[in-house]
């Protein structure tokens, strides 16, 4: 099963602050900037300057491009003089999962009817690529659209505009993600339980404690020892969830929220 998430930076990750907030006294009023949703609004104001360019609008190009340039002075002010800027604006996931054992089907989508008793998510990996915005770079091109603009070259111009979109950097890196996975049994568990195929749930949740002990074995697993707890737990209700049914909701949704959010935090 693939799926596809495009996630916007959150705001507390951009949170930065000029030196003079830092050195405030305690009773002073300190503003925190957006970053990410600034280098965003230079790619809008690029975007409509070269709309404006496109239509040999002088004034209405200047003003966005101006716009534009104010916009990466204020990123300016918030980050290190003589380091490359790059701003965060989204991150792109693509997921991959593998469901065994299943039926056999002419198709490749995986439906409830597809799935047999010891039915779990095998293998979970992401296509994780983050987009930034190289601000020195937008910035000079914005700047030598500008000048174009005011020389009434909107060739120049456009080209120029067509580097801001340029200015944006992505990386993209390929892993397995013991989360996700640990996430998606869990989700197949309660699933399971919801048919009132309590038996069927066993796997799924003894698959999500494997998964969770991966991730604690991970150089980075900051809720590692919050895991190993919920590992042994699990396993243990995996073998009397048939004979307990009435807790079944309740203990699978008590692992499943914690998960989930580690997962989302993992990946921003």
């Amino acid at each position: 099963m693939r799926t596809s998430l495009i996630l916007p930076i959150p705001l507390i990750a951009l949170i930065s602050a000029p030196l003079w907030a830092q050195t405030q006294p305690a009773n002073a009023t300190v503003t925190t900037v957006d970053l990410s949703a600034l280098a965003t609004s230079v790619l809008s104001e690029a975007r409509q300057a070269r709309t404006a360019v496109a239509e040999n609008n002088q004034a209405g190009a200047m003003t966005h491009l101006n716009q534009g340039l104010s916009l990466t002075s204020q990123i300016a002010q918030y980050t290190h003089a003589g380091t490359r800027q790059l701003i965060p604006i989204s991150t792109e996931i693509d997921t991959t999962s593998t469901y065994r054992p299943v039926k056999r089907s002419k198709s490749d989508e995986l439906t409830a009817d597809r799935l047999k008793r010891d039915s779990n998510v095998r293998d979970s990996t992401a296509e994780i690529t983050r987009s930034s915005l190289d601000v020195a770079k937008a910035q000079s091109a914005l700047e030598s659209a500008r000048a174009a603009v005011q020389s009434n070259d909107f060739s120049s111009a456009e080209r120029a505009l067509g580097d801001v979109q340029n200015s944006v950097v992505r990386e993209s890196a390929s892993k397995d993600v013991p989360l996700l996975r640990a996430q998606q049994n869990l989700d197949l568990a309660r699933a399971r339980v919801m048919e009132g195929k309590y038996k069927d749930a066993a796997v799924p949740l003894r698959s999500a404690a494997e998964a969770l002990e991966e991730y604690c074995r991970t150089p980075e697993a900051p809720h590692a020892a919050d895991a190993q707890s919920m590992i042994s737990r699990m396993n243990a209700y995996a073998d009397q969830i048939n004979k307990d049914r009435g807790n079944a909701l309740n203990n699978i949704d008590m692992w499943l929220d914690p998960v989930r959010n580690w997962y989302n935090q993992s990946i921003r």
